[in-house]
C-alpha cells in the first residue's frame, strides 16, 4: 500500500526541520497524524567504480518488465542484507575525535550503543506500535516525553533534575569479530559502568567532540562516575539537566572500550570499531562499499508484533553503497540494487512513482536551510535591517519557481513535530508583526533600510556551498531591488563546515549549520558561543527563558511549553534567522522490507537504527524479479 500522505493542520504554511550542520543529505516526512523531523546525512566526493555501467544495464532490463504482484507473509524471518545508497564517505566513526558531527556518524549507532534510545514500540513499528511518535526526525526525545527506552542502561533513578543513577543492563557483551585485532583485544567481555564512565568522560572532554564545542557549561560542571560495576552516576547543575539528557541519554555512545583507545588512540580507523550494537563493521572500501554484519552476541529481542521474543537483528547485515552521483543512486533504487533511499526531491520522487509504482513511499517536509547574519555587527545589529531582508524576499515565488509550488514556508527555531506541538507557534496564530515578515513588501523594506540609515542599501557577502548557489542567486536578485548588493562566497563542503564550526564569517552564512533548529527546548540554539548560534544572538530574554525551561522541563512540561512558545514568538519577531522554503523529499523502500513504516531515526541521530527491527521477505523479492 502506498503511503502518499497529505499535510494537514497548517494550511500552506508549515515548518521544515533539520538541525544539523550543513553536511549532506536530509530527510523529513509528513503524516496525517503528526509532523516530525529526521535527519540522515552522508557526505563525500568519491564515486563507486563500475557502478554506473552495471546499473545502466539493469535499468535497461527494468524498462521492459511489468510490475509483479506478489503475496508475502508478515511472519518474521532471518536472512539477507539490507542495502542503502549514501552520497559519500562516513566521516564519523569516533564521536570524540572525528572531524564532523553526529549526523555524519552513519554506522556508529549500528555498531555502538547509548545509555538509552527511543522506544521502538512507541512509534509505528510496522503497524504494531502505539504511534506516540513517528520517529520522522533526529531530535532528542528521550527523557522528556516518556519515549525513552532502556538500552545499555536498563533503568535510572532521578534523585533530582540533573542527578541520575543509571542501572547498567547485565549480560551485554562487546561484539567479537575474530577478523579484528581490536575486537579480539576486548575479547567479547561484558559491558560495565566503568566502560560508560570512560566513554562519556572521554566524549565530554575531547576537544574534537560536538559536546566540547557546543556545551562548554556541561564540560565544566558534569561529573560522570561509576559507583560500582553496574551503577553509573551523572550529576550536573539543575539548570543544565535538559542538556545532560540530550547528550548523555541518547546521543553519545557509551560503550567505547578503554583498552582499544589505550592501544590505538581512537576508533577513527574503521578497523578499530568495537561496540555492543546490533551490527559489526567488518569492511570499508573507500569510494565503494561499507559492510556490516549482524552481531551474534547482541542482547535485544523483538519487543512486539508477530516476532515478539525473537532474537534481533533479523537481517544478516547492512551494506552501504557509496554513490555521489544522483543519477546512479536513482537507478540503483529503480533496479532493486538498494532497498531503501531517502531525500529524493519533488521531481525525482514524482518520476520514481511513475516508473516504479510497486515501491512504497512516504513524504515529509524537508530539512530547512537558513540564512544567519552577524547580529553583533552593523548593519545586522539593527532589527530594521533584519526585518527589511525578510520582507524583500518573495517566499511564494521561490516555492513555485524552485520547487514546483510544493515547498512549505518555514519558521524558526522549533519544528512542528507532534511531540512538541504544545510549544509550537503556528504562523496563523502568530501576531501581525511576524506575519508581516513573510509578506513580500519591497517598498516597506526600502523604508526600513532608510530608517536604519541605509537609504541606498549596502553591500554584503554570504558564504555558502555550491548546491545552494541557485537559491541564493534568486535572493541576490530580490535584494538588489531594495538596494542590497549581495556577493556569493561559494566554498567547498569542508571549508563551509570549518567556517560554520568557528562562526568565522562576515555578513551572512547560508546553510543547514546556520539554522540549527531548536529541539528539546534547548535555547542554546539562540545563545552562547557554540556552533548552533550562527547569528551571534546575545539577548537577555533568551537567556532568561532558556534558564527557566532548563530548570523545570523535566518536572513541569506544560509550563516549559508555555515558556518556549513565548520565546518562539519573540525570536521570530527579532528576525535573527531567515528560513528558506524547502522541498518536501521522499523516502522510498521496496515492499520486501518488512516491519518498516518510513521511520528515519529511532532516537537522537540514530539514522537507520531501525535496521535491527526489520526483516526482508526474500521470497517476495525473488518473485518480483530481483
Amino acid at each position: 500500500m502506498k503511503k502518499n500522505i497529505l499535510w494537514v493542520g497548517f494550511g500552506a504554511l508549515s515548518v521544515l526541520a533539520l538541525v544539523i550542520l550543513a553536511c549532506g543529505t536530509s530527510e523529513t516526512i509528513k503524516t496525517d497524524e503528526g509532523l516530525g523531523i529526521t535527519v540522515s546525512t552522508e557526505t563525500g566526493e568519491q564515486t563507486q567504480s563500475g557502478e554506473k555501467e552495471d546499473v545502466k544495464q539493469e535499468e535497461e532490463k527494468e524498462e521492459t518488465e511489468e510490475s509483479v504482484e506478489t503475496v508475502s507473509s508478515n511472519e518474521p524471518r532471518y536472512g539477507g542484507k539490507i542495502t542503502f545508497a549514501i552520497t559519500g564517505e562516513v566521516s564519523v566513526l569516533d564521536e570524540a575525535v572525528s572531524p564532523g558531527v553526529a549526523a555524519m556518524a552513519t554506522t556508529l549507532h549500528l555498531t555502538n550503543g547509548e545509555l538509552f534510545m527511543a522506544d521502538w514500540t512507541k512509534g509505528p513499528a510496522g503497524g504494531f506500535g502505539t504511534k506516540e511518535s513517528d520517529y520522522d526526525w533526529t531530535g532528542p526525545i528521550p527523557g522528556i516525553l516518556g519515549l525513552e527506552w532502556g538500552n545499555l542502561a536498563e533503568s535510572y533513578d532521578m534523585k533530582e533534575p540533573g542527578h541520575w543513577i543509571f542501572n547498567i543492563r547485565k549480560g551485554i557483551h562487546y561484539s567479537l569479530n575474530q577478523a579484528s585485532e581490536a575486537s579480539r583485544l576486548v575479547g567479547g567481555r561484558e559491558f560495565t559502568a566503568n566502560d560508560a564512565e570512560f566513554a562519556l568522560n572521554r566524549y565530554l572532554n575531547s576537544n574534537g567532540s560536538y559536546i566540547f564545542r557546543s556545551y562548554p557549561g556541561l564540560r565544566a560542571e558534569a561529573t560522570i562516575t561509576a559507583l560500582d560495576k553496574m551503577t553509573l552516576e551523572i550529576k550536573v547543575p539543575p539548570e543544565m539537566a535538559v542538556d545532560a539528557v540530550a547528550m548523555f541519554f541518547d546521543f553519545a555512545t557509551a560503550d567505547v572500550p578503554p583498552e582499544v583507545i589505550e592501544k590505538y588512540g581512537d576508533m577513527h580507523d574503521w578497523r578499530n570499531s568495537v561496540g555492543t550494537g546490533p551490527f559489526m563493521l567488518i569492511d570499508y572500501v573507500g569510494g565503494s562499499t561499507i559492510t556490516l554484519e549482524k552481531n551474534p552476541s547482541y542482547w535485544r529481542k523483538d519487543p512486539l508484533g508477530p516476532g515478539k521474543g525473537n532474537q534481533l537483528p533479523y537481517v544478516d547485515g547492512v551494506t552501504y553503497l557509496i554513490m555521489p552521483d544522483a543519477s546512479t543512486r536513482l537507478a540503483a533504487l529503480r533496479t532493486g540494487k538498494v532497498d531503501h533511499m531517502t531525500n529524493l526531491n519533488w521531481e525525482d520522487g514524482a518520476d520514481m512513482i511513475k516508473r516504479r509504482p510497486d515501491l512504497e513511499y512516504i513524504r515529509y517536509p524537508g530539512g530547512a536551510f537558513y540564512t544567519a547574519m552577524r547580529t553583533d555587527k552593523p548593519p545586522f545589529d539593527d532589527i530594521r535591517v533584519r526585518r527589511a531582508l525578510f520582507m524583500a524576499i518573495d517566499f511564494n515565488t521561490i516555492a513555485e519557481s524552485l520547487y514546483g509550488g510544493d515547498a512549505p514556508i518555514v519558521t524558526w527555531p522549533l519544528k512542528p513535530n507532534k511531540e512538541f506541538m504544545d510549544a509550537y507557534l503556528t504562523l496563523d496564530e502568530a501576531p501581525a508583526s511576524i506575519q508581516e515578515l513573510y509578506t513580500y513588501n519591497p517598498d516597506k523594506a526600502k523604508q526600513l533600510l532608510a530608517d536604519a540609515g541605509y537609504p541606498d542599501g549596502f553591500k554584503t557577502t554570504v558564504v555558502l556551498e555550491a548546491p545552494r548557489a541557485d537559491y541564493m542567486s534568486v535572493i541576490k536578485d530580490m535584494w538588489s531591488r531594495v538596494g542590497i548588493e549581495l556577493s556569493l562566497n561559494v566554498v567547498e563542503r569542508g571549508a563551509f563546515r570549518g567556517i560554520s564550526a568557528s562562526r568565522d564569517y562576515e555578513g551572512l552564512n547560508h546553510g543547514f549549520a546556520a539554522g540549527a533548529e531548536g529541539a528539546l527546548y534547548q535555547a542554546i540554539r539562540m545563545r552562547g558561543n557554540g556552533v548552533t548560534n550562527q547569528s551571534y544572538i546575545d539577548d537577555p530574554f533568551v537567556h532568561e527563558s532558556a534558564e527557566a525551561m532548563q530548570k523545570i522541563l523535566i518536572t513541569d512540561l506544560d509550563e516549559a511549553n508555555r515558556i518556549y512558545k513565548k520565546l518562539m514568538e519573540y525570536a521570530l519577531d527579532q528576525a535573527w534567522m531567515i528560513p528558506s522554503p524547502q522541498d518536501e523529499p521522499y523516502t522510498f523502500w521496496w515492499p520486501w522490507v518488512k516491519n518498516y513504516s518510513g521511520e528515519s531515526s529511532i532516537g537522537y541521530y540514530n539514522s537507520q537504527s531501525w535496521a535491527q527491527f526489520i526483516w526482508l521477505d526474500l521470497d517476495q523479492k525473488k518473485e518480483m524479479g530481483y
